[in-house]
């Protein structure tokens, strides 16, 4: 059984992968992502200020360049994916500096990424020592001031001081361009941060060069083929189509400073010229003039739009790398929220899996009962009329029943909550009906639920007293009775005395567990009774089913044949063989917890898990997107497992080799 389950654990990471593999290609090519969503705002921003709508209207070409690196949809979907799961470094920081002119030298000033003081932690013991700070940081770390107590190191308590999150100044940078093509940063020696720098030409090889060897290859051959007497001609065209093959991707950079991008754009031209001439002879056929002009005009197109290009100045990008992805407890940050994932999942994480719990506790303990008392109990009263109710839940889907008692038992009816997952005063209950006699220290109001010692705060307007009052201060309560008690600063001396009615004063105290319990009861009935509905129906349906069959099976009757009590034979070998089914399907239970019901969750305005990943999809929000499958895709894994170890153990037959 061992061997078995650590196989069982080994195949989880090929899985996720292929998984995750197949989801954010499927994210990617879908039409429709925050690229387009994005331009549409900005579209419509421009209309109503009484622009005309265009495509691209409200964004220019450097926005939709830094909003391309923003999403990655600058790098194809596989280096994309390979960044997402962190084997390739993220590119951070990302400047463009252009060298003017002939200059080779270029300088620039980058901004230096803030850090915690609790970064510079390098043996791992919780504390930041002196020597543990580098010099480069050591002229604005200010280590004597976080160092409180002065022991010489800065312990937990110091590293959550605000000075601790260090902010860096810009740093300069100098850049200088050699003949080669290679670009040499300067004057990093003085930072912990390590800078990349790649030289960016205005020619790039895929958008300008390779098409025109393409069509001026396809023109030369053609060429051959017209005309007599063409000797000088094609070694001309011999020569700079061998040129032309020589300057590879790897290279081009690199030819363009040795050959001259003038010199063999100038060669290209000139051939050109030469094929136009051609062109124009009368022993040239129709036929072949048409289709000489068609490649002639193509590649003339394609060179001019070389040749503006070319005018642009070559750029260098600077950069750093950080490996930030799921291998790195990462998932980057979430395009709607502008959070990171990590902490937009678990803020809605816990309302689907309090759902998920109470879901599967109350079907698994009310369910496996109730089918066996039906099983039974068969064609009895009693499973006649439960089997209405059963069927109902079969018929009726959660988010309908949920709809029916929106209307009537919460909006017309308001016996229940219509929305939320917990009410407005759950953290805190405002403090009904407060007043005070006239210059007295004795304040009122009716069942007001206050303890000794609580804490209690001001909203609105503060009224003239003696100690004066103070909004959002804590103070604390000596009760006297229950509709009276008498208010005192929280750190102590005479109660507080009013020199003017109390009328508009608001008085808030913390609420209680037991308050929060049945707030949290009473905003949960309804949710869970459509969650409830349907998986209730199918357990109990399972449950009875199979323990009949099992009570009809031949093992029973020989087992009462030989004298074993019916109630012990049922609960040694019916029961037990009954389970088998449930164990299998607990398994897909356990995602649940998480996953929640887009369509329960937003008729009753529950953020939970199932809205969030409801709104992801249709915002196209990837890295969360991507966290909810990677989460949801992990759980189900992990519970085929469970569902495993539990049939292991309820099934005496099943044997792991």
């Amino acid at each position: 059984m061992r061997d078995y389950f650590i196989r069982r654990f080994l195949l989880l990471i090929p899985t996720l992968l292929v998984i995750t593999m197949i989801v954010f290609g499927v994210t990617r090519i879908a039409p429709g992502g925050p690229m387009e969503r994005a331009m549409m705002e900005a579209q419509m921003i421009s209309m109503e200020g009484g622009g005309v709508r265009s495509e691209g209207a409200a964004l220019s070409e450097e926005q939709l360049k830094q909003m391309e690196a923003l999403y990655g949809y600058d790098k194809p979907v596989h280096e994309a994916y390979l960044i997402w799961l962190g084997v390739i470094p993220r590119e951070l920081n990302k400047r463009e500096i252009v060298f003017e002119g002939d200059s080779m030298e270029a300088s620039t000033r980058m901004r230096v990424p803030s850090f915690h003081i609790a970064e510079l932690d390098w043996d791992g013991d919780g504390y930041v020592q002196g020597n543990e700070v580098p010099e480069s940081i050591e002229s604005y770390v200010k280590f004597d001031e976080l160092d409180t107590n002065r022991d010489g190191m800065i312990d937990g308590y110091e590293a959550e001081m605000p000075q601790a999150m260090i902010e860096r100044p810009r740093e300069k940078l100098e850049l200088s361009r050699k003949q080669d093509g290679q670009i040499v940063i300067k004057n990093i020696e003085n930072t912990i941060v390590h800078w990349k720098v790649r030289m960016v030409h205005p020619l790039p090889y895929e958008e300008f060069v390779e098409p025109l060897e393409k069509s001026f290859n396809d023109l030369i051959k053609n060429t051959r083929k017209v005309g007599d007497g063409r000797v000088r001609f094609r070694a001309e065209a011999e020569l700079v189509i061998n040129e032309s093959k020589a300057i590879s991707k790897q290279r081009w950079d690199i030819a363009l400073q040795s050959l001259g991008k003038a010199e063999y754009l100038s060669r290209i031209e000139y051939l050109l010229g030469e094929v136009n001439e051609l062109k124009a002879t009368k022993d040239t056929p129709v036929k072949a003039r048409e289709e000489l002009s068609s490649k002639l005009n193509r590649c003339a197109k394609t060179l001019s739009a070389i040749k503006e290009a070319s005018k642009s100045e070559p750029t260098a990008e600077v950069y750093r790398t950080r490996y930030a992805g799921v291998l790195q407890g990462d998932l980057g940050k979430s395009f709607r929220h502008g959070e990171p994932v990590w902490d937009v999942m678990v803020e809605r994480l816990p309302v689907s899996t309090f759902y998920g719990a109470l879901t599967f506790l109350f079907t698994f303990l009310v369910c496996v009962p109730l089918g066996v008392a039906k099983a039974m109990k068969h064609n009895t009263w009693f499973d006649n009329g439960s089997s209405v109710f059963i069927f109902m839940g079969y018929a009726i889907p959660g988010y309908v029943l949920g709809a029916l008692m929106m209307v009537f038992l919460a909006a017309r009816w308001e016996i229940f909550p219509t929305r939320g997952f917990t009410g407005p005063n759950y953290e805190s209950t405002p403090i009904e009906n407060v007043s005070v006699v006239h210059g007295a220290s004795k304040w009122t109001a009716v069942r007001h639920g206050l303890q000794d010692g609580q804490d209690v705060w001001l909203e609105g307007d503060v009224p003239v007293a003696e100690p004066p009052l103070e909004k959002e201060t804590a103070y604390v309560v000596a009760v006297d009775d229950a509709d009276s008690f008498k208010l005192l600063h929280e750190t102590g001396g005479k109660p507080v005395t009013l020199q003017a009615s109390a009328a508009k004063v608001k008085l808030h105290r913390h609420t209680s567990l037991p308050e929060r319990a049945v707030d949290l009861a009473w905003h949960a009935v309804l949710p869970l009774l459509c969650y409830l509905v349907g998986s209730f129906a199918f357990v109990t349906m399972l449950m009875k089913n199979h323990l009949m069959d099992n009570l009809s099976s031949d093992y029973m009757r020989t087992a009462i044949a030989k004298g074993v009590p019916f109630s012990h034979a049922v609960r040694r070998h019916a029961l037990r063989n009954s389970l088998i089914p449930l164990a299998t399907n607990i398994g897909h239970q356990i995602t649940l917890f998480v996953a929640g019901s887009f369509l329960i969750e937003t008729i009753f305005n529950i953020n939970g898990f199932g809205l969030l990943g409801f709104k992801s999809v249709l915002d196209r929000d990837i890295p969360v997107v991507m966290g909810i499958f990677l989460l949801s895709a992990t759980l189900m894994l992990l519970g085929n497992i469970i569902s495993d170890i539990l049939v292991a153990l309820v099934d005496p037959r099943v044997r792991f080799n």
